[in-house]
């Protein structure tokens, strides 16, 4: 029997729609649901996408938007997600993100430690990009 042990990386970006700038960029913490997430979608006892939602939180706020885009790419394997966030969803400042599936209560991803303004009048994509090696 061959056993495979699969590692799962993230990588988060975080760019204001208006101006084009990106307000951050880096690597994420998989959790220990991340291998759970991706055992039951292998399943597909739900027909809905086991990862489905982009949470953005800060103080006073927890948004949760669902995935606009993901995308395969088969050549690095690995998935691109990513939602937006309007300028009516939220105004202050960001200071986590998680990638999550609400069909299952689980998150797939964290970014702790963020700093990241979004205006009243401003709109924020959150991309991430989740590679199994």
């Amino acid at each position: 029997m061959d056993i495979l042990k699969p590692q799962i990386k993230g990588y988060v970006v975080i760019t204001d729609l208006k101006s084009g700038k990106v307000l951050f960029e880096g690597s994420n913490t998989t959790t220990g649901d991340a291998l759970e997430i991706t055992a039951r979608s292998l399943s597909n006892l739900n027909s809905a996408p086991a990862i489905d939602l982009i949470r953005a939180i800060g103080s006073g706020f927890s948004v949760d938007k669902a995935i606009a885009t993901a995308t395969y790419n088969s050549g690095e394997n690995s998935m691109n997600f990513s939602a937006i966030f309007l300028e009516a969803d939220f105004d202050g400042t960001v200071t986590e993100a998680r990638l999550a599936s609400s069909v299952l209560g689980l998150d797939f991803a964290i970014k702790t430690g963020l700093s990241v303004l979004k205006g009243a009048a401003s709109q924020l994509s959150i991309a991430w990009k989740i590679t199994l090696t």
